[in-house]
């Protein structure tokens, strides 16, 4: 099995990425989280988990999927190097079936919709003001 290790804030740790220690799950998937006609925005940890990791969290309830931002920008420290992982932003899903995974992609999937449309709303809103 894989395992997952590393810190981030501690308050954090408990609501968004509860028992990823020594992790056994089966089903894997990596979603990154790229936007197709910009960079991320230095916030996107933040729009991604939601207030109080809310969008996190309603996707482990919905789906007990075990949910984890990683890569850069991600604050998730690996133990293997100390830092974030030298690779783009993505959110890794480990599930105990894949039916789960399945669901719980789709939610993560439509999370980052969501994330891109707000982040392309406050960047044209910004264009807007400047012109």
């Amino acid at each position: 099995g894989s395992k997952f290790n590393g810190f981030v804030n501690p308050l954090l740790l408990q609501i968004c990425h509860r028992d990823l220690e020594e992790s056994t799950v089966p089903f894997v998937e990596r979603v990154y989280c790229r936007m197709p006609d910009q960079p991320l925005p230095w916030n996107v940890k933040s729009l991604i988990e939601g207030p109080d990791c809310s969008y996190i969290q309603h996707i482990v309830r919905a789906t007990h999927a075990k949910i984890l931002l990683r890569g850069e920008l991600s604050g998730y420290t690996e133990l293997e190097t100390g830092r974030e992982m030298a690779e783009p932003l993505f959110i890794q899903i480990n599930h105990s079936n894949l039916e789960g995974l399945v669901e719980a992609k789709q939610l993560v999937d439509s999370l980052l919709l969501t994330v891109h449309q707000k982040v392309r709303d406050k960047r044209s809103n910004q264009d807007s003001e400047q012109n």
